[in-house]
This record gives C-alpha cells, structure tokens and sequence, in this order.
C-alpha cells in the first residue's frame, strides 16, 4: 500500500460512521465506489464479502476501492 493509500485510509479509519457518511457524501464518490469504501473501510467487510453482495467480481470492487481512495486523498490534500 503506497503512502497516499495510507492517508486515504488513516482519515476513513479515525472518524466517527455518522462524520464518515457526510464527507463520502461530500466527495461526490460514484455509489458503487461511496459503496464499496462504506463497507470496506468502514463496516469492516473483506473485498470477497462485497462483491457477492454488490454482485461484482472481487477484481472489480478492488479497482472501484483503489479508485475511491485516490479521490478521497485529493480531497483530504484540498482540505489542509
């Protein structure tokens, strides 16, 4: 995981679910992306899990994830 990742994940990880929501909803995310984030990073849920549930390869979700946390560290870039 390179360090942009890290950030991306730091940020998601330290705030509360309800601060979490508002700010996925702020960034505009696409909703199989806001989705996948939702669920992964903050529900826990393993990339598997989240496919079978969206009904999405797990190869896709990964991709929708990565693609969310390089948006999420631009707008965590913006904000400082």
């Amino acid at each position: 995981m390179d360090k942009k990742n890290r950030i991306a994940r730091h940020y998601i990880r330290t705030k509360s679910p309800a601060k979490m929501r508002e700010f996925l909803a702020s960034a505009d995310l696409p909703d199989d992306e806001f989705n996948v984030v939702w669920l992964h990073d903050v529900q826990k849920k393993d990339l598997l899990y989240i496919a079978d549930t969206i009904g999405l390869s797990e190869r896709r979700v990964a991709e929708l994830h990565r693609s969310a946390l390089r948006k999420i560290v631009d707008m965590v870039e913006y904000m400082r």
